[in-house]
């Protein structure tokens, strides 16, 4: 049953409301569980490695937005979906990497 959920977001037949609600939501939870609630976490890899899953759900999301977004005909929708998708992305990106670097 949840696989079949997951294929249906990863092919865009789950309606944009929906696949933004099951996806945006739960990822903003998680980050804001990761970097502002104090989880007793002092292994910096651990940190790193949660960002870097992150990363990876905020392609998956992209990528489901964005075949969902193909079956709505809101354009303010589409478009603050995809850019909300984009800055987890970028911010995750930033977490897991850039922090580090710069």
């Amino acid at each position: 049953m949840i696989t079949n959920f997951i294929k249906q977001l990863w092919l865009g037949k789950i309606s944009l409301g929906k696949t933004f609600l099951f996806t945006i939501i739960p990822l903003s939870i998680y980050a804001y569980l990761i970097h502002f609630v104090d989880l007793g976490i002092v292994e910096l890899s651990l940190f790193i490695l949660l960002d870097m899953l992150g990363l990876i759900f905020s392609f998956f999301i992209l990528a489901c937005i964005w075949r969902s977004s193909s079956n709505n005909n809101s354009k303010f929708f589409i478009i603050f979906s995809r850019a909300f998708s984009i800055f987890f992305i970028i911010y995750f990106l930033y977490m897991a990497y850039f922090k580090w670097v710069i």
